[in-house]
């Protein structure tokens, strides 16, 4: 008796295997989706940051800026990261 009962459960198991694999394809489309967005709003953010790196970038290396200022935007970098 037990062993028809396993049976049972194994055949109803891959019976609903078509609506788990379903289930499952939803699930991970619907994470695509969402890392989608994500990936888009770090690449944005990123983006920014990389600006913001060339400005300071161009003010390091300009001849106008004092000396003492570079050190100081310098030490602030720093201490940033």
């Amino acid at each position: 008796m037990l062993c028809r009962y396993e049976s049972r459960s194994a055949k109803d198991l891959f019976e609903d295997a078509d609506s788990i694999v379903e289930e499952a394809t939803k699930e991970a489309q619907r994470l695509v989706r969402k890392n989608r967005g994500e990936v888009r709003r770090i690449g944005g953010q990123l983006a920014d940051i990389e600006k913001k790196v060339a400005s300071v970038t161009r003010l390091l290396c300009g001849p106008d800026i004092d000396p003492a200022a570079k050190k100081a935007i310098s030490r602030q970098l720093g201490r940033r990261t």
